[in-house]
């Protein structure tokens, strides 16, 4: 049983305002009991508490602080205190003279049985009574018939036996109708009250008629049962005073905890924070950004993303295993701090790194969702989702892995949505295909590997994994996939391996100016990509042509001495805001609409982040909406 509360705004503030308190709870030790908790610093965020209660009813405010989560507060107060509470119940009954425990079905079945019966053996009793009122009805109309002929009989007997037994003879009445007659006042014999007979007897038959029918039939006598409950409910019913919710028994660590979006960043060595996305404030590009983790001279920010904090982590190690985490058990720092060992929050085997963090609320049997997997060799596979559900902490496998391969990127993929995929390399090859189908991503098994997606060249390997609207039927692919095929017979991007890959010397020169191939018309969402020296452009989709899985694909970002590799890359809209972080732990927190959109697919961008000396971009990460608006 809980208190009946509510949250309303007071003076600026907001308060939990309790109008009830659950059965057997006394308020003042209530009250009592919230003053120590908070006393005892057992309960966070009350700034006043107060008693309101009177004559027309009880109100205990508990005011909050303004960094309060309302909701949190009132589940700690429903955790801690008798606002809480149980009552104990027990449906014992005597059944067939027996005592058993019931459900509510079953009571509710042995109470219309035993209203069933109830009303069977009252409607026989009337009936009984019915009949027997209209058989002296039926001797005083005779009487009244005869009555000079009555009076007489009745006026030469000289007791009232033989009157009786004169009347039984003469007319054949039963004893009991010649009683009534005998027992008739002379007031009888007008002609109202021989009308007011007639008019009882007929009301009497059409009694023993509804009363025959009602026993006659099931239907009818269940219609009486039910047309009385309805008569009490109208007579004695009043508003519920409770209201019955879903909701646990048991409330856990998760309704505890505010709802709300966080940061979550891990570094190289394996340490893990959350952090508040208002840790970083909308900035510039081409700005220095802001120290995001303090990190070892070793140690690097490896990847950064945004979770609610009552969603589950699904821990991807690059071994193919996968562990479950919640992010309230992630520790909340301060944006410059180091976090924690994940080791210490998840059993990573030894060997093997983080490869992949995916978000879920909840898991189901039921949910229609796949998981979309990409090792670094570009082997691609869709696992669904339910498959997870007895996912344990000990950990389960996800994917395989070779000996030479590594599970990289895991995704969550709606089978209800067109989309395709894009994968993108680290030499900024990149290739579309659909999810599904003989040309997409099949579906397996967790312990299988899967099937190639992208064919790459000695030492490239998949970076990035985007999940994309379809583009239609996929084009056939052809060999010569790149933009920069060079002059003079040299040798096209495809065709080298990335050691070979053509390197600039300065920002000045060899990579197309992207001013050149500035988009008139800029569509509603566009593809961002990102270079480990701070470089980024923004191209649209439509650049990114649909082929076939198993491809080598085509060029999404010209690579040299000046952009440095790709790292990444995101669907972005314009009014969308991301954070890049690099190896040192600095972010910084854009706009998307402050990078250019180009239409060349092999342009290098513009500068995003300035890098310190030997300082490399590692990540990014698109802000939800809703943190992008409230900025």
């Amino acid at each position: 049983m809980r208190g009946r509360a509510e949250i309303e705004e007071i003076r600026g503030r907001k308060a939990v305002v309790i109008d009830e308190i659950p059965f057997q709870v006394n308020k003042s030790r209530l009250i009592e009991e919230i003053a120590n908790l908070v006393r005892d610093k057992k309960l966070d965020g009350i700034h006043a508490l107060r008693d309101e209660s009177d004559r027309h009813g009880m109100r205990i405010v508990v005011e909050l602080k303004h960094d309060a989560f309302e909701d949190v507060v009132l589940n700690h107060l429903y955790k801690h205190t008798a606002l809480q509470s149980t009552f104990g119940a027990i449906l014992l009954a005597i059944v067939n003279n027996r005592p058993r425990i019931l459900s509510l079905m079953e009571l509710i079945q042995h109470y219309i049985s035993h209203r069933r019966e109830v009303v069977l053996r009252r409607t026989r009793y009337r009936l009984r009574k019915a009949k027997e009122r209209a058989h002296i009805l039926e001797g005083l109309r005779i009487a009244l018939d005869h009555i000079d002929e009555v009076i007489a009989l009745i006026r030469a007997s000289q007791t009232t036996a033989e009157a009786r037994d004169g009347l039984m003879s003469r007319f054949g009445l039963s004893e009991i109708q010649a009683n009534a007659i005998l027992e008739m006042r002379l007031a009888r014999l007008t002609g109202l009250e021989r009308d007011k007979i007639e008019e009882e007897y007929r009301e009497v038959l059409a009694t023993i008629e509804r009363l025959e029918a009602i026993l006659g039939s099931e239907a009818l006598l269940l219609q009486v049962v039910s047309d009385e409950l309805r008569a009490v409910k109208e007579k004695f019913a009043d508003a519920r005073r409770t209201r019955i919710v879903e909701t646990r028994s048991e409330l856990t660590i998760r309704d505890l905890v505010a709802e709300e979006d966080q940061v979550v960043a891990m570094s190289r060595l394996g340490y893990i924070k959350r952090v508040s996305p208002d840790e970083w404030k909308r900035q510039k590009r081409g700005g220095m950004g802001k120290k995001g983790m303090d990190t070892r001279d070793e140690d690097f920010v490896t990847s950064i993303f945004v979770a609610n904090t009552h969603d589950v982590l699904m821990v991807f190690t690059t071994g193919g295993k996968v562990f479950p985490l919640n992010v309230y058990e992630v520790p909340e720092t301060g944006r410059t701090a180091r976090g924690k060992p994940i080791i210490n929050l998840v059993p990573v085997p030894k060997g093997e790194q983080i490869a992949a963090v995916v978000a879920v609320r909840t898991f189901d049997e039921d949910d229609p969702r796949d998981l979309l997997f990409c090792s670094k060799k570009g082997l691609v596979k869709r696992t669904p989702l339910s498959a997870f559900v007895s996912m344990r902490g000990s950990g389960l496998i996800a994917c395989g892995v070779a000996e030479d391969d590594a599970l990289c990127l895991v995704k969550l993929l709606d089978p209800d949505q067109d989309v395709d995929i894009i994968l993108m390399s680290r030499s900024g090859q990149s290739i579309r295909f659909p999810k599904g189908g003989s040309k997409g991503a099949p579906t397996f098994g967790r312990t299988a590997r899967g099937n190639i997606g992208m064919k790459l060249k000695n030492g490239d390997e998949v970076v990035d994994m985007l999940i994309v609207p379809s583009a239609g039927d996929p084009e056939e692919e052809d060999d010569g996939l790149n933009a920069f095929d060079s002059e003079g017979g040299e040798p096209t991007v495809s065709e080298l391996t990335v050691s070979e890959l053509p390197l600039q010397d300065d920002e000045e020169t060899a990579i197309p100016d992207e001013a050149d191939d500035a988009a008139d018309d800029e569509p509603e969402t566009t593809l961002l990509t990102v270079t480990s020296m701070g470089f980024g452009k923004r191209t649209p989709i439509t650049e990114y042509r649909r082929q076939g899985r198993n491809g080598k694909g085509i060029i999404a970002h010209a690579i040299g001495k000046v952009t440095g590799q790709l790292v990444g890359a995101q669907e972005v809209g314009r009014e969308d805001q991301v954070m890049l972080i690099t190896d040192s732990g600095r972010v910084i927190r854009i706009g998307a609409s402050d990078v250019r959109l180009v239409k060349s697919r092999s342009s290098k961008g513009v500068r995003l982040m300035r890098l310190e000396e030997g300082e490399r971009l590692v990540d990014l990460e698109l802000l939800p909406r809703e943190e992008a608006e409230e900025e």
